[in-house]
């Protein structure tokens, strides 16, 4: 059984494109990690994702563990699932809790911690997505724009698995998932609402005082919500994403740059869905005011930075 520090040396250089041999096992290394032991695979992977190890070893743990949580998770006793389930809520918690004096971790870290924690909620099911559904919304309606990001991107791939990739998910657990989906959507949808106020007002401020890199932080933040406003806008009820605000923030984006590709798409996946009147008027009327003049995010965010004039945030 190879070593932590084998698989580092073997990655490291496999990441030579000269080093065929080092890529050849690699590969092996993976195959036999996803075939063999689970339980050796992640107390393996769980050394090889720690924060500071290089990005190609912590890429290839977290692939090995994805593997494992979607097809070996019933391999594991109850009590294993439930530790398994705290281990990448844990990772989760500090991806988004990075010194402020340390480089942030990179979106393909923070995208890949993420879809780790939607795959354990798509085996766990309903009762995991309610459990973390409020650290979820209080962690996106956070002034920290990292924490807010990871919210968002967790609400997104977890409304994908299960609203959208789900062709190998059975009847009655469809029904019971999309049901736990359904029920969250009161703390779902007002928390991204929340973010997109909070986060676009801050990449403004940060932008103005010529701090790019935290305005690009918050910008991410606002482009994750917007990402995850899309999948719910594919199947989520239409009056709840009404009441929410999210479909009259993405209208006013349309004058945004930086997010009016995010925005439209949005409101296409809810334009083609059947509608009654008043969400025909809703979506009409909203993006018409986008020409005539500020709205709810442009206001916002230029009441707190105290300017009249948008500006690019990035």
């Amino acid at each position: 059984m190879a070593s932590v520090q084998q698989y580092l040396s073997v990655l490291a250089g496999a990441q030579s494109g000269a080093n065929a041999e080092a890529q050849r096992a690699a590969a092996q290394m993976q195959i036999e990690l996803k075939t063999g032991d689970p339980r050796n695979a992640i107390n393996v992977c769980m050394q090889l994702i720690a924060r500071g190890q290089p990005l190609e070893a912590r890429h290839f743990g977290y692939g090995v563990l994805q593997h494992v949580v979607a097809k070996r998770w019933s391999q594991f006793t109850q009590p294993e699932r439930q530790e398994l389930a705290k281990l990448v809520y844990d990772k989760l918690s500090e991806c988004g809790a990075v010194p402020a004096d340390e480089p942030p971790e990179p979106f393909m870290i923070k995208s890949k911690v993420a879809t780790l924690m939607a795959q354990v909620v798509r085996q766990e099911g309903v009762g995991m997505w309610s459990s973390i559904m409020p650290e979820m919304a209080a962690g996106a309606c956070s002034e920290s724009p990292v924490q807010a990001e990871l919210s968002a991107l967790v609400m997104r791939y977890v409304a994908e698995d299960v609203a959208v990739y789900n062709s190998d998910i059975l009847g009655g657990r469809m029904k019971e998932l999309l049901y736990g989906l359904t029920s969250t959507l009161p703390q779902a949808l007002p928390a991204m609402y929340r973010l997109l106020e909070v986060h676009f007002s801050a990449a403004m401020n940060a932008n103005q005082a010529g701090n790019t890199p935290l305005a690009k932080a918050h910008a991410a933040a606002v482009s994750a919500a917007l990402s995850a406003a899309a999948v719910y806008g594919e199947w989520a009820p239409l009056a709840p994403l009404m009441r929410s605000g999210m479909l009259d923030a993405c209208a006013h984006f349309l004058s945004s740059p930086e997010f009016r590709s995010q925005a439209c798409e949005v409101l296409r996946h809810v334009a083609h869905r059947r509608r009654g009147d008043t969400v025909n008027s809703a979506i009409a009327s909203g993006a018409a005011g986008v020409a005539g003049g500020k709205g709810l995010a442009d206001h916002a965010a230029l009441a707190a930075a105290g300017v009249g004039d948008r500006k690019s945030v990035v």
